[in-house]
């Protein structure tokens, strides 16, 4: 497959190899979160603060007193903007390592679809009832 496009198998990626249709090769998968075993550390310490802090101190007050949507309104759409947030930076994350050889799987897409789907919905069918003021 000589495209002149780096592979998932180039040197970047040792250990990756380009995955096709619905199978996983689960042993080149395990070796690259062993090797990134400590930035999934960091990545749990960061989503955590994400949804906490990124939740009551930057979102909730941006509906609330920023838009002026009502309490349980502005709550929901604070937890769906932590989710995205949270869902960028884990694929951030994971491109740096993972997603050169995933997105060759249909899985992949077919969860990313699902995903955006149901965010979207929940987005769309929240109440974003404004304040009286």
């Amino acid at each position: 497959m000589e495209t002149g496009e780096p592979s998932a198998a180039s040197s970047t990626f040792p250990v990756l190899k380009e995955m096709s249709g619905w199978t996983f090769d689960w042993e080149a998968i395990s070796t690259i979160l062993e090797h990134y075993q400590s930035s999934l550390y960091w990545l749990a310490i960061i989503m955590v603060v994400i949804f906490v802090l990124g939740t009551q101190l930057v979102f909730f007050p941006l509906f609330y007193r920023g838009l002026k949507q009502q309490a349980p309104g502005s709550m929901r759409l604070a937890y769906l903007m932590s989710l995205l947030l949270a869902v960028i930076v884990f694929h951030w994350w994971l491109w740096h390592f993972l997603f050169v050889a995933l997105l060759h799987n249909y899985w992949v897409w077919l969860a990313w679809g699902v995903l955006v789907l149901v965010w979207g919905g929940l987005v769309f069918w929240t109440p974003k009832r404004r304040l009286e003021s």
